[in-house]
């Protein structure tokens, strides 16, 4: 299993702070995305 962090409230520079959370989950040939960010820029 991995968990990559895409989105949360905490970076450092060069990396963009965002209120929400959101997290790429990959479980052997499954992946899932959890995403309580506050806007929808992450996906674009």
């Amino acid at each position: 299993m991995q968990l990559v962090i895409l989105y949360d409230n905490v970076a450092r520079p060069p990396l963009r702070e965002g209120w929400g959370f959101s997290a790429l989950i990959e479980l052997q040939d499954r992946k899932i995305l959890f995403d309580a960010g506050a806007d929808r820029l992450l996906l674009e």
